[in-house]
């Protein structure tokens, strides 16, 4: 199976097709998968697009971000914190709600959950395995059994920080994350000379113990990274993760 791999996108809508498309992803080829490392909204002006477009595909792997508990927990309050204004959650959530079918007897918040959220998240999973590869948002918990471990930390965690100096990479596989930019990683690598500016590098990051930074940044570069790996699925899955 032929992975495109994206992460962070951000409701950048238009810029994740066109580089999906620029890196060869067919939907209709049944030997293409998409796998979306999580922040798929927030920030960008097409979070219901990207989400519609993901719900939809057949050979796709939906892994949770961070971005994705923060709408989750407004939902929970039925109200506005300060830090969904600033994350763009609160925009998100509006931009949603444009689109779902009113009903007088519901809040807007039962609205967006039920209509919206709910099915979307119900196709998503805290990591996803192939025979190499571990695709994850932040990194792996550090929890010696991490398969099972605090997933809800794990997602803020800075993948680079985590996998040379804090925890390394205890599986025996390549751990593939996003969350943290990849100008970070680059530019202590000697790619690029700032983590912003006109002299950073959001190109995909290859990190030290077998681990690769794939979050470029969109809100701020407009680019999305894809990707590319081949790899066989485990046990012979279907490949529809989350139907």
């Amino acid at each position: 199976m032929k992975l495109f791999v994206v992460s962070d996108v951000h409701g950048y809508y238009d810029e994740m097709r066109a580089a999906l498309l620029e890196a060869g992803f067919d939907e209709k080829n049944p030997n293409h998968m998409l796998i979306s490392c999580g922040d798929n909204w927030d920030r960008g002006s097409k979070p219901y697009e990207v989400m519609d477009y993901l719900t939809h595909l057949e050979r796709k792997a939906l892994v949770r971000g961070n971005h994705e508990d923060l709408l989750n927990k407004m939902l929970a309050r039925h109200s506005t914190a300060a830090e969904d204004i600033w994350n763009g959650t609160e925009d998100t959530f509006y931009a949603l709600l444009n689109h779902c079918e009113d009903e007088e007897d519901k809040s807007m918040y039962r609205l967006v959950g039920e209509q919206m959220v709910d099915p979307f998240f119900s196709q998503m999973v805290d990591y996803y395995e192939t025979k190499n590869y571990i695709f994850v948002h932040g990194y792996i918990p550090s929890d010696e059994d991490w398969r099972n471990g605090n997933w809800a930390q794990a997602r803020w965690f800075n993948g680079f920080e985590h996998a040379q100096h804090i925890q390394g990479n205890k599986t025996n596989k390549t751990i593939v994350f996003g969350h943290w930019h990849c100008s970070y990683g680059n530019l202590r690598i000697g790619k690029g000379m700032s983590d912003f500016g006109p002299h950073a590098d959001f190109s995909i990051c290859e990190w030290y113990n077998n681990t690769i930074g794939i979050d470029a940044c969109t809100a701020y570069s407009k680019k999305v990274n894809v990707l590319v790996v081949e790899d066989e699925l485990l046990n012979g899955e279907a490949a529809e993760i989350g139907d």
